[in-house]
């Protein structure tokens, strides 16, 4: 089977070499985004997301190393001359192999000569429903926060997240909350630079899968996306079902997110009446 890279990081660029292998190659062939120096750098061009925000990792092969930092119980603070020092954080390191996220779809051939760019619309489609997929197991990530802090309102609750931890850098919200969270407040801006929400200087990133009703005020260095370097691939089939004449186009994503410190991120809700 062979191998085929792009070394432009985008979507489109992929989709063309997925094309060229339909027309070209002599069996099944697999395309995977080759020549990159960080993860999920294939996303640009895409809406900020999770992955705009948090630390990357790009992991060579399926299995990656994480290392993870927790308070203890006794935090840092001032200590008198001669006094012992707070054991102030745990550090555990752990093994894992990056989960799939993955989708197919079969297409007629007869609509692959008639229809222009139908391929670089079902693979964009496959990737963007892995994608949703892995947002939902960021939030689930987020949910092991060690620090909490509430508020009469959203502006509130950012706010006391933000005196909890005042080196916060982004505010995760699920997109039903967003509406609520900037009106009416005042913190709410927009980033010149690179297109960010931001709120009271926090980068906002909508993240699908989260429940409304709550967030979380982080360090961008809290959370840490994995992907691997063969991620993602784009397997071309034109032969198993060939005597229907259907072509299968199947999408691979192998990511995991860690939040490898949960002491650097606070989840926030609003008090109830």
């Amino acid at each position: 089977m062979p191998i085929v890279t792009s070394s432009a990081p985008a979507i489109v660029n992929l989709a063309v070499a997925i094309e060229s292998m339909m027309s070209e190659s002599a069996g099944p062939a697999r395309a995977t985004v080759g020549a990159r120096s960080q993860a999920f750098d294939w996303t640009e061009g895409l809406p900020p997301w999770a992955g705009t925000v948090f630390s990357g990792v790009l992991v060579e092969g399926l299995v990656y190393r994480s290392t993870i930092v927790s308070p203890s119980g006794t935090p840092a603070a001032r200590v008198a001359a001669g006094a012992p020092k707070p054991n102030a954080a745990t550090i555990t390191a752990t093994t894992h192999t990056l989960p799939k996220y993955a989708g197919y779809a079969d297409v007629n051939t007869e609509e692959l000569i008639d229809t222009e760019g139908l391929v670089t619309a079902i693979e964009s489609v496959l990737l963007d429903q892995a994608l949703a997929a892995f947002s939902v197991d960021v939030a689930a990530a987020l949910d092991g926060a060690a620090l909490s802090a509430t508020g009469a309102s959203w502006a509130e609750a950012v706010l006391n997240g933000i005196g909890v931890l005042p080196t916060a850098d982004v505010l995760v919200s699920s997109p039903a909350d967003v509406a609520a969270l900037l009106s009416p407040s005042s913190g709410y801006q927009i980033g010149m630079r690179d297109a960010i929400p931001t709120v009271f200087g926090l980068g906002l990133v909508m993240l699908p899968g989260l429940a409304s009703g709550k967030a979380y005020v982080s360090k961008s260095s809290a959370l840490t996306l994995f992907e691997s370097g063969l991620s993602p691939a784009v397997l071309v089939d034109p032969y198993s079902q060939s005597t229907n004449n259907i072509v299968r186009v199947v999408a691979d994503l192998f990511a995991a997110a860690e939040l490898t410190a949960p002491g650097a991120c606070v989840e926030i809700t609003v008090a109830g009446p």
